[in-house]
This record gives C-alpha cells, sequence and structure tokens, in this order.
C-alpha cells in the first residue's frame, strides 16, 4: 500500500504569476468566470494560448456541453496543426461550406476525430468517455494508473483511455465516489481543465483527492500493513514463512489461507504464498447502522453460505463487513467479521434472477431444487438427478435413506428455509469438490459437484444459490 501524502497548495495568486511568467500571455476575464471559479486559471491560460476565444458578447459559457465542433477546434489549435489543403473528410452532414469545414477536415485526416455511419455530428455533444480516447489519441498517452475508477471496468470500450488520462493525472474523477462517469457530457470548463494539464504541467494535481470515508479506510489499511491492527503482528505482502515465524503454528492452513481461530484472524494468501488479506473476526459490538453512520451507503452486499458482507470499495482495496444469516432473508444487524483486501477489478458479482430457472422435484423424498435452465439435466433416478454434466463437470442431487456420519471438518450451515446443513469444499489435483449434505428423518440428502476451478470461478454465485435455497416437502 502507498502511502497517501498530502501537500501544501501554491496559493491561486502564485500560480497566475508563474503562468503569467513562463507564458506570457495577457490575463483576459470572461464575464461568466467568477474570480473563485474552479478552472479560472486553466480557461484563461488557455485563451492566453490562443486555444479559446470565448463568445462575442464575452462569456465562455463554462457549463455548457462541448459540441464536437468546438472540441476539434480548440485541438486544433493546441496542437498547432496546419489546417491548409486536407482531403474532404466526406462526411454526409459537413460541406465546404460549413463555418468549420476545415478544422473538422484536419482532425479527420489526423486521425483524431472520425464520427460514424459517415456522419461527424458536428452539434453532438462530446462525452467524457469519447473525450478520454480522443486526448488519448492527440497527444499519444499511454500507462496504466494504479487505481481504479468504480464505474469503469476492464471491458469499458474507452477504459484504456480513460486509464491513460488518470496515469498522467489529466482526470481525477471524482472524489465523492470515485467515478468518472464515462457517459456524461463534457462541460467546456472540464474539457478546458484536460487540456490545460496536458499543456501546462503546473496544472497538475500532485495527489488524487479522496472522500472522508476512503481517508478513513486508508488508514484502517495502514494500521494493518504496520500490524497495528487488534490481535495483528504481520503484514500485507509477507511470506508464509513470515506469518508462522511471527505468530507460531496456525490453528489450519491450505495453499490460500492461514487461519488463526483463538486469536481471531485470518490470513489470505496468493498463488505465490505472499499475504493478500488480513480478515479480522471482530470482538466489539459494531452493528450495520454503526458502519452507514461511519461510511455512508455502501458499495454493494454479497450473500454467500448463510452470510452478508457489506462492501467498502477504496481505491484498490475492499473493506468488508460480514453479518451471519438469522433466517428466511435476514440478516444480524451484528457484524461478525471484518475484512480487508486487495480489490479484483474484473471479479465479476452477481445479481441473481432465478425467475427464468428450471425446477426438480423428487417424489420419492420430497425435496426440491432450482438451477439454470441453460444447465444440461440428464441421468434422473428414483434418488436423484445430475443437473449439469459435461467434460469434469458433474453437479447432482440426490437422496439415501440413512443417517450418515459427517467427518469433522464439514462446517454447519444455515439454509433459507431453517434446516441446519453441513458443507465442505476444497481444492485438491486440479478440481474443485463442493458438497452439502442434510440428514433429517432417517434421510440423507446431498447437493454435490465435482468441477475444474475455472467452472467454479464463474458458478460459484449459483452453487450458492442452490443450495441455500433446497427445499424439503411439508
Amino acid at each position: 500500500m502507498k502511502n497517501v501524502q498530502f501537500r501544501i497548495m501554491l496559493s491561486t495568486a502564485v500560480i497566475i504569476v508563474l503562468l503569467s511568467t513562463q507564458n506570457g500571455y495577457a490575463q483576459v476575464t470572461f464575464t461568466d468566470v467568477a474570480r473563485d471559479f474552479w478552472a479560472k486559471e486553466e480557461i484563461e491560460f488557455l485563451n492566453g494560448q490562443d486555444v479559446i476565444s470565448g463568445f462575442p458578447d464575452g462569456e465562455f459559457r463554462p457549463s455548457e456541453s462541448i459540441t464536437r465542433t468546438q472540441a476539434a477546434a480548440m485541438l486544433v489549435r493546441a496542437l498547432n496543426l496546419n489546417t491548409e489543403n486536407r482531403p474532404d473528410p466526406g462526411f454526409h452532414d459537413i460541406s465546404a461550406k460549413f463555418h468549420a469545414y476545415d478544422v473538422v477536415a484536419t482532425v479527420a485526416d489526423e486521425g483524431l476525430m472520425s464520427g460514424s455511419g459517415g456522419n461527424f455530428r458536428p452539434g453532438e455533444t462530446l462525452s467524457r468517455g469519447q473525450m478520454a480516447v480522443i486526448l488519448k489519441r492527440a497527444f499519444d498517452l499511454s500507462g496504466e494508473w494504479d487505481r481504479q475508477f468504480r464505474d469503469i471496468k476492464s471491458d469499458h470500450w474507452a477504459y484504456s483511455a480513460i486509464q491513460a488520462l488518470a496515469a498522467n493525472r489529466i482526470t481525477t474523477g471524482y472524489a465523492t465516489d470515485t467515478t468518472f462517469r464515462a457517459s456524461l457530457p463534457t462541460t467546456r470548463a472540464q474539457f478546458s481543465v484536460f487540456l490545460a494539464r496536458q499543456l501546462e504541467e503546473t496544472f497538475k494535481p500532485d495527489e488524487f483527492p479522496i472522500s472522508e470515508a476512503e481517508r478513513a479506510v486508508l488508514a484502517l489499511h495502514e494500521h494493518a500493513v504496520a500490524g497495528k491492527l487488534p490481535h495483528i503482528n504481520t503484514h500485507l505482502n509477507a511470506s508464509f514463512a513470515d506469518v508462522v515465524q511471527s505468530l507460531g503454528s496456525p490453528y489450519t492452513y491450505g495453499l490460500t489461507y492461514v487461519q488463526y481461530f483463538e486469536e481471531g484472524y485470518f490470513i489470505g494468501l496468493n498463488p505465490s504464498g505472499n499475504v493478500n488479506y488480513i480478515w479480522v473476526y471482530d470482538q466489539g459490538y459494531l452493528t450495520l447502522t454503526d458502519l452507514i453512520n461511519a461510511l455512508g451507503q455502501p458499495d454493494r452486499q454479497d450473500i454467500e453460505l448463510g452470510q452478508i458482507h457489506t462492501i467498502y470499495r477504496v481505491g484498490e482495496y475492499e473493506l468488508g463487513f460480514t453479518r451471519n444469516h438469522v433466517r428466511n432473508d435476514q440478516y444480524s444487524e451484528q457484524v461478525s467479521e471484518v475484512f480487508l483486501r486487495y480489490h479484483d477489478v474484473d471479479k465479476q458479482f452477481y445479481a441473481i434472477d432465478r425467475s427464468s430457472w428450471q425446477t426438480y422435484e423428487n417424489a420419492k423424498f420430497g425435496y426440491r431444487v432450482n438451477f439454470p435452465s441453460h444447465w444440461s439435466s440428464s441421468s434422473e433416478s428414483a434418488d436423484g438427478i445430475w443437473l449439469h454434466e459435461e467434460f469434469n463437470t458433474y453437479v447432482t442431487v440426490f437422496a439415501r435413506e440413512e443417517e450418515q456420519a459427517l467427518p469433522d471438518y464439514y462446517e454447519p450451515i444455515t439454509l433459507n428455509n431453517g434446516k441446519r446443513a453441513y458443507f465442505f469444499e476444497t481444492e485438491q489435483y486440479g478440481s474443485v469438490s463442493y458438497h452439502m449434505v442434510l440428514v433429517e428423518d432417517g434421510v440423507t440428502y446431498h447437493f454435490s459437484a465435482e468441477m475444474p476451478p475455472y467452472f467454479y470461478e464463474e458458478n460459484q454465485h449459483i452453487l450458492d444459490e442452490i443450495m441455500l435455497n433446497f427445499e424439503l416437502r411439508g
């Protein structure tokens, strides 16, 4: 974790003096750009560079959405592009008589703006995502930001351009919620700020702004890294050997975790054996209401195996609070666990829609399960059915008239119908085993799967949903 560093900002007066001295421009005051307007210096800088001139009535209209033609004109001037003798761009909605024909022809010839469907759409507004793509092309920007905007996933069409802008300190997004909002229109003030930051280094922020909630979580994370959280005597990026040497023999461990039950925490390991998150068993009396009062509304809540995780996203990290299932769809108000981990930007979180699922109901033993319609159910018998079967993947549900003794390593869970069941999952020799057992009135009910890790990663949420909603007749 990189420590968040704060700097003392130069005063606005000093910035103006420096820019006036270095760039030699005379300030022009637009009638609608107030002295304390957030983008005043950048707008005046571009005006001094003859990149913008405003409107004949003396206004700049900073809050208006910038049109594609206006953006093209600003780019041509900022890049000092020659607009003479450019080839006809061939746009259906632009003729040689258009007032900015030479500008449009220039940006098209340079490959900066291309339009779509044979049209340039000169009067349309430019979205923030489109703006990022155009600036990336215009200034040949590259790089990866070491954080992520909450609303821009890696498969977003403008992801690489937005990342490049952030990596070059051209954009900081919205500090209130760490979003970029790519679909919103770009205002004339915003485009001016982005352009000014590229043209003049002193306009670039030294540090990205963070919210108060983010400060709180980052402070907590720094305590974890420094080993200052209660009962924690290790740090992120330590190795498995470091953990054992520092804390002694764990209660249990596997390829991806070390667990100390009595001391109250769980340490997750990445494939190379280094610590990538610390899971603390909270000893206090923290409630969901306390969380919302302190940190605001959470980014999301994940439900799995009789628990609900309230997640706050902070840059590349997540702070989560776990509450246990009580009955039906209700969860305890009391927080039982706290965890801190790196955020996987490519991980998908699912809202399961069961409306299109199919239902299997067993007549002999009176149980019922719902499962995805696209699964290839087959091989039905009196005891049960294969819910899904493909190469190296088997998902089945069945029952037997027997009271089965379960190994000690099966963990108790509560299904959504209130029944007490037992569950175990493990990965061994490249295969994941997933098994739920419910024993009642001399009958043992099984929901079981054997599958490769890729299938488990894609379908864990579905397997959990099937298991937790396992039903018995009566």
